[in-house]
């Protein structure tokens, strides 16, 4: 009976998919822990420099608009992770003036 009961038992994986599961098991020790950590985002183009112009689904839209959406993205996930981030500078500046 107690053979029989041990060859019941499984690898039985609830309450999401195993693969994601195994992804959040393997994160936490993947290496060091960002909370504390300082971390300077530099979005680079800014002010008068707006870099390369595209045309979008919506539009024109500038590499520095894509830089700054990009820089505050990373810097919401940085700040939800613990991290304290420094953008380094304002977006109306420009970095070759400085």
């Amino acid at each position: 009976e107690t053979i029989r009961a041990f060859g019941r038992l499984g690898r039985r994986i609830t309450g999401g998919s195993p693969p994601a599961l195994r992804e959040r098991g393997r994160v936490p020790g993947a290496g060091p822990m960002p909370a504390g950590k300082r971390v300077v985002i530099d979005p680079s183009l800014g002010g008068n420099s707006r870099g390369q112009v595209v045309q979008g689904p919506y539009g024109e839209i500038t590499e520095e608009e894509i830089l700054w959406d990009l820089a505050t993205r990373v810097e919401g996930r940085m700040i939800a992770a613990g991290m304290e981030t420094i953008i380094s500078r304002p977006r109306q500046d420009n970095p070759s003036h400085l």
